[in-house]
């Protein structure tokens, strides 16, 4: 059991804090978190796996996402090998907060409390302030630290995860008013092995269920490196819904490599699907932009070979578009290297907009990741 121990508990972030009691937060090593402070409502659990997202303001209440999270693939010793958070067909990750020293799990922190540093486990790349503290990212925290779980045999796809691999996972929120449909995602990826990993590839999945699951399409906007979701079929007449994440931060200055198609049905491009998805192989293929049997994605509109899927205008109906299906979403990045002993940070923002049509939903929706992106103080605290 993994304790963490705070002092001061008054909930006015613009008041001093002044210790009034010792409270215990009580972690176990199968807890899981949910923020709780905007409209974006999301759990992580101890798989690193980020579930059951909803959204909810005064008027409505719609799902958001099943499950989303980090991919990691690379060489490893001339092995393929990768980390990823469940596909579809294997529900689970090869993720895991129990490390060889210590049972781990989801701590949530509060940015309206002080913490003492007892059990906070600095070691595992707990993020601290300049005074040793606690620190928390944003006005409320959920924080693991991940680790590769090698005792996974019976699923191949899952059982060549990255050896020597540490992944510090924040996933946290603000209550301001203008960021009360957003949430970040940091990952800080660290090499604990004593060599080099070259051509290392990160992605962001995500199996998006926008109200009806089954009607929903997936676009991508190149200027802002967005992948969004965004309903066929309206889930009432007085609101159009989209949602979305982006990369607002990647090692090394590496950008967006990828938006691949992802699909959960066979029968809609069959080689970029779950039930095919079965090898480590496959792994680097997809964060490549590559489908299951290493080849490249193809525009239908204009014939030629790309690495971005559904690059059309879902509003004037031009472009490369989606089949409405159950989707799923993968961005990747370029690949980049990390040095023995060496971390690393990728940043992720996701984002929900609802609107009188889907121009104004999804015009709104880019505005928030405009406003983010330059707005660096709130990802880079």
């Amino acid at each position: 059991m993994v304790t963490l121990v705070n002092y001061g508990c008054q909930k006015n972030a613009q008041s001093p804090i002044s210790p009034k009691s010792v409270d215990s937060l009580n972690l176990i090593s199968d807890s899981a978190k949910t923020l709780s402070i905007n409209h974006f409502r999301i759990g992580v659990n101890r798989q690193g796996e980020l579930y059951n997202g909803n959204w909810t303001n005064d008027s409505s209440s719609i799902g958001v996402i099943f499950i989303a999270g980090l991919w990691i693939g690379m060489q490893q010793n001339g092995i393929a090998s990768g980390n990823i958070i469940e596909d579809g067909t294997y529900p689970q990750s090869n993720y895991t907060t129990n490390w060889i020293s210590q049972q781990g799990g989801v701590f949530m922190l509060d940015a309206n409390n002080a913490y003492r540093t007892t059990n906070w486990p600095i070691g595992l790349g707990a993020p601290v302030t300049t005074s040793g503290s606690p620190k928390v990212y944003g006005d409320e925290m959920c924080w693991s630290a991940l680790t590769s779980d090698t005792t996974i045999s019976t699923v191949t796809l899952l059982s060549q995860p990255i050896r020597g691999l540490r992944v510090a996972e924040a996933l946290y929120a603000y209550t301001r008013s203008d960021l009360e449909d957003v949430v970040f995602i940091r990952y800080d990826i660290t090499n604990l092995t004593m060599t080099t990993w070259n051509n290392v590839y990160i992605g962001f999945y995500s199996d998006t269920d926008l109200g009806n699951a089954v009607a929903n399409k997936t676009g991508y906007d190149s200027t802002r490196s967005l992948s969004y979701t965004y309903e066929n079929i309206p889930i009432d007449s007085l609101h159009r819904y989209v949602t979305g994440f982006t990369f607002l931060q990647l090692p090394k200055n590496v950008g967006t490599r990828t938006h691949r198609i992802m699909r959960k049905n066979n029968y809609i491009d069959p080689d970029f699907g779950e039930h095919t998805f079965t090898s480590p192989n496959q792994i680097l293929y997809a964060l490549q932009g590559l489908s299951n049997s290493g080849l490249p994605m193809t525009n239908p509109t204009t014939g030629q070979q790309t690495l971005f899927a559904f690059t059309g205008d879902p509003v004037t109906g031009a472009g490369w578009l989606d089949t409405p299906v159950d989707v799923r979403s993968l961005l990747a990045s370029a690949p980049f290297s990390i040095n023995s002993g060496e971390t690393v940070t990728v940043t992720v923002a996701g984002a929900v907009s609802d609107g009188v049509s889907l121009a104004d939903a999804l015009n709104k929706l880019k505005s928030e990741i405009d406003q983010v992106r330059t707005n660096i103080t709130l990802w880079q605290p």
